[in-house]
């Protein structure tokens, strides 16, 4: 409203000072003429200085003016002063916005800015839903990012940084803020400008490579394959977008199958040709003798038992690996365990002149599988056996403390050289091969043991030393006692307690 006083004025001023001036110079025209004739009548030049219209006629005009001038300018004052307020006002929400403040509003008023100020904060309350959502969706995308295995890293058509995860840094080997810096001085370990460029050319679709990038060690490479989308907008490349991925477990499980698959290949074939070969001495007349072709048979048999063994373990520790073999677990009584399979092997033991110590110790359960957990005693306890020495011995100690149980399997046998420990749960991983071909080892025993262990969330640990013995030490959870065994013991020492 102030505003069209002010102009309003303006105007009003304008015309009267155009309407004045138009009178004055009218009125002065016709007293210069009545002057001009005054003079030529009377010939004297003092009539000009004795005639007093146009000084008032000015004084007049200067007076309107002035008053008009004060008018406009008290008007225009008062207008700027409050525009001047509500500027103000508006740019401290302003200030509070930008800190994250949305909530900040100008103040309702009754004055002439009233629907501005209410069209204002309408206008703040939409952008706040904006920002709200906006905020939202970037603490998805950075929560996202940030619990990525893999990394992103993102560059526009000059190959300049506008994107970098913290996983891509790490995997890329960039330091401190990439953003804005060209692709090839952000990641000098890694070439991905050439990588870009050549995606930017691809046609539609992911683009896919594998590169070579230092480890943070410093030690090594590791392998890292990176697939890259371009990035269009209107049909011209403005970009491209990369996902980074560590494939250094891929690459060693492609090995794992690989050296697997051999390994199977060469347990197999062996015993195989070796029967081939008995059944054609055989069959080319051996047969005819029937001492020899008993020997044969006994020896084709050893084979065909070998051939069942291997193919046993490998389809166990395939089951373990897969999680195939999910078996509902239970709780079991490892020291039980531990005595039946000492039973089981003793006439094995004694062949070998290998004596065998179970200790005992109180009831003591753990949560497993009982053909699992037997099958892990067995083979340990056979190991231990096999590579010992005449009249050696084997002791089997079981200790809980309430919360775990510690399994000590430890032999007086040839032990084991130094180096083989840290592979030594490896499949087919064998420290004298020779030895345990002969001695019916498949190479998958010990492999076994671990994924048992690791099933039942436990530990597996080897300590030996060439020429004094091996043990194995093996922790697992301990499980609470079932209170009806609890109540089993007190009622039998009470029982005791009344007969003495």
């Amino acid at each position: 409203m102030k505003v069209k006083v002010a102009f309003l004025a303006t105007a009003i001023n304008l015309l009267v000072t155009v309407i004045l001036v138009l009178v004055c110079v009218s009125r002065a025209d016709a007293q210069y003429t009545e002057l001009c004739r005054l003079s030529a009548t009377t010939q004297d030049s003092a009539a000009f200085f004795e005639a007093d219209v146009i000084p008032s006629l000015a004084g007049l005009v200067i007076g309107i003016v002035c008053a008009s001038a004060m008018v406009e300018f008290c008007v225009l004052a008062l207008v700027i002063r409050q525009v001047n307020k509500e500027a103000r006002d508006a740019l401290n929400v302003l200030d509070a916005f930008s800190q994250g403040e949305y909530s900040e509003r100008m103040p309702a008023s009754t004055g002439s800015f009233s629907q501005e100020r209410e069209r204002y904060n309408l206008l703040l309350s939409r952008l706040q839903d904006r920002l709200k959502k906006l905020h939202s969706r970037n603490q998805a995308v950075d929560l996202v990012m940030t619990r990525m295995q893999n990394g992103l890293i993102a560059v526009d058509a000059d190959l300049r940084v506008m994107l970098v995860t913290p996983v891509a840094k790490e995997l890329l080997g960039i330091k401190g803020n990439a953003e804005g810096m060209p692709i090839v001085e952000a990641s000098k370990d890694v070439r991905l400008d050439q990588l870009f460029s050549d995606a930017m050319q691809h046609a539609d679709g992911i683009y896919t490579n594998e590169v070579a990038a230092r480890t943070s060690a410093g030690r090594g490479h590791r392998p890292l394959r990176l697939y890259v989308s371009v990035m269009r907008q209107e049909g011209k490349v403005v970009g491209a977008l990369a996902l980074v991925e560590d494939i250094t477990k891929l690459r060693m499980l492609e090995q794992v199958r690989t050296d697997f698959a051999a390994n199977v290949s060469h347990e197999l074939k062996t015993p195989l040709t070796s029967i081939k070969g008995f059944v054609e001495t055989l069959m080319n007349g051996a047969i005819e003798k029937p001492e020899m072709a008993q020997k044969f048979l006994r020896i084709i048999m050893l084979e065909a038992d070998r051939l069942t063994r291997l193919i046993n373990d490998i389809l166990s520790i395939s089951k373990l690996e897969s999680g195939e073999d999910a078996i509902a677990q239970e709780r079991i009584r490892i020291d039980e365990v531990v005595r039946n399979v000492v039973e089981m092997l003793e006439l094995h033991a004694s062949e070998k002149e290998v004596t065998l110590h179970a200790y005992d110790c109180p009831p003591t359960y753990v949560l497993g599988h009982p053909d699992r957990v037997e099958q892990m005693m067995i083979n340990l306890i056979e190991n231990a056996i096999k590579y010992n020495k005449p009249g050696g011995s084997v002791s089997i100690r079981i200790f809980p403390n309430g919360k775990e149980v510690n399994i000590s399997i430890a032999d007086t046998g040839i032990g084991i050289a130094e180096e083989h420990l840290p592979r030594l749960f490896e499949r087919f991983y064998r420290v004298d091969k020779g030895r345990s071909r002969s001695m019916g080892g498949t190479g998958l025993g010990l492999a076994i043991v671990k994924h048992i262990v690791r099933s039942m969330g436990g530990m597996i640990e080897v300590h030996s030393k060439l020429g004094e013995g091996t043990e194995f030490l093996i922790t697992l959870p301990q499980e609470s006692e079932p209170a009806r065994e609890q109540e089993n013991d007190s009622d039998e020492q009470q029982q005791e307690g009344e007969e003495e």
